[in-house]
C-alpha cells in the first residue's frame, strides 16, 4: 500500500467550504421539513451538527433536537399510539412472510412443481403483501390524523425553528461564497417561504408540497 493511500484525503480550502455547504443545505431543508410535519432521521441530522462543528453559543443545538425531537414524539403520547404500533409490527411480519412465500413459489416454478400447488403459493404471497400494505397503509393515515388533531403542539415550535433555519441559511451563503458558486445557481426544497433572503423559483405544485427557492444576490 502506498503511503498516500492511507493517508486521509486532504480537502481544499473550496473543496472543503463545498461539502460544509452541503451538510448545511442538508440542515435547512430537514429542518424547515419538521416544521411542515415531515420527518428526516433526528440520527442523521444530529450527525451532520456534530460533521459541521457548529458553534452552541449562536444556536442552542441542544434545544434545537430537544424540539425536534418533541415533536416526532408526539404520537406517543396519543392512547392510540400502541394500537397504531401492533398494526405496524404485524404488518413488518407479514410483509417478510410474503418475501419467504415468493421465494418459496418461484423455486416450486423453477422445480417445475404442481402448478395448483404453485398457484396457491403464489395466491397467498399476493394477498400477505396486500393485507401488509393496507396495514401500512392504516398505520400512515392513524399517525397523520394525530398531528392533524395535535397540530399546535408542533406549530409552538414554529418561531423558534424559523429563526435556526434562516441563521443555517446565512451560514449557507456563506460557504457558497468561499466556493466561487453562483448562489442564484443552488436550489433548495423548502416547506416554508417565510425565510430572510431568499427567492421563490417555483411554487408547490400541490398543496402542503415544497418551493423551490434560490438565495437571494
Amino acid at each position: 500500500m502506498r503511503i498516500e493511500d492511507a493517508m486521509p484525503r486532504m480537502y481544499s480550502p473550496r473543496e472543503f467550504a463545498r461539502e460544509k455547504a452541503k451538510k448545511l443545505k442538508f440542515l435547512v431543508e430537514s429542518i424547515d421539513s419538521y416544521r411542515a410535519g415531515y420527518f428526516v432521521s433526528l440520527q442523521e441530522i444530529k450527525k451532520t451538527i456534530g460533521d459541521l462543528d457548529l458553534e452552541n453559543h449562536i444556536i442552542d443545538w441542544n434545544k434545537v433536537i430537544e424540539c425536534l425531537n418533541d415533536i416526532i414524539s408526539i404520537p406517543q403520547r396519543d392512547r392510540r399510539f400502541n394500537r397504531i404500533i401492533r398494526f405496524d409490527k404485524v404488518s413488518s411480519r407479514l410483509l417478510k412472510i410474503s418475501f419467504i412465500g415468493l421465494v418459496i413459489s418461484t423455486i416450486l416454478i423453477v422445480m417445475g412443481q404442481n402448478p395448483h400447488i404453485t398457484f396457491s403459493a403464489l395466491l397467498t404471497t399476493l394477498l400477505l403483501t396486500n393485507i401488509s400494505y393496507i396495514m401500512r397503509l392504516y398505520v400512515s393515515m392513524n399517525i397523520n390524523k394525530i398531528y392533524r388533531e395535535r397540530w399546535d403542539e408542533v406549530t409552538k415550535y414554529d418561531e423558534f425553528l424559523r429563526k435556526i433555519v434562516n441563521v443555517l441559511l446565512a451560514r449557507l451563503r456563506g460557504e457558497l461564497k468561499k466556493t466561487g458558486i453562483d448562489i442564484s445557481r443552488v436550489k433548495i426544497k423548502l416547506y416554508h417561504r417565510d425565510y430572510d433572503g431568499i427567492k421563490v423559483l417555483k411554487e408547490p405544485r400541490k398543496r402542503g408540497g415544497y418551493y423551490t427557492v434560490t438565495l437571494a444576490r
